[in-house]
């Protein structure tokens, strides 16, 4: 019998326009490999996220730890793979471009609010899988203000997101690395759109 696989925390960068995509994920890796945060390819990435598209993974850039934000005292930031097998440590994967937009979260303690009146719903997985079995119907009402809003204008604390196409950091725990100014602003002026983040463990 197979040994279960643990979840690998991840902290994921994307646009803020669930419909943004770049032209091709070569711009984006051009960018971040002239920033330094990413550096040569490395291992074939972790394909839990069921693809179609190879993605493509990097080992971390000599800039990385210049362009995320570490908190606490003394993070143990893996960035080197213990063996061939080895996926639980800090490198770089860039998806593939979606067709459609997707939406990703953590499995556990993701809450989604209403932007208006700042009130959790408790049926939003139900909302979630409604919106996968049509993804052009986004539309959203409130059921505590009844405000008609997007799918896409729910706030997730960090916790969840929508994208097609997303820059997973391996190992980094919730809130354990967070991206600089300087890297969000280079993907923004690269894209032409502000980009944002979320933290995953899938």
């Amino acid at each position: 019998m197979s040994a279960i696989e643990k979840p690998i925390y991840r902290l994921v960068l994307h646009s803020q326009d669930a419909h943004y995509a770049p032209e091709s994920s070569e711009t984006i890796q051009t960018l971040l490999q002239d920033l330094g945060f990413i550096g040569q390819a490395c291992v074939k990435p972790d394909n839990r996220l069921n693809e179609d598209v190879q993605q493509q993974a990097f080992l971390v850039g000599e800039q990385f730890l210049q362009l995320l934000t570490f908190m606490g005292c003394s993070p143990a930031i893996n960035l080197v793979p213990t063996d061939d097998d080895d996926r639980d440590f800090c490198h770089i994967v860039l998806s593939s471009i979606y067709t459609h937009a997707q939406f990703r979260s953590h499995e556990r303690e993701v809450f989604a609010r209403c932007p208006e009146c700042g009130r959790r719903d408790p049926h939003w997985q139900t909302q979630i899988e409604d919106w996968q079995a049509d993804n052009l119907r986004t539309n959203y009402t409130c059921s505590y203000c009844d405000k008609n809003l997007s799918l896409y204008d729910l706030r997730w604390r960090q916790a969840a997101g929508f994208g097609r196409f997303f820059i997973d950091v391996f190992s980094i725990f919730p809130q354990e690395g967070i991206p600089t100014d300087k890297l969000l602003s280079a993907l923004e002026t690269v894209s032409a759109q502000p980009w944002t983040y979320f933290f995953t463990n899938r």
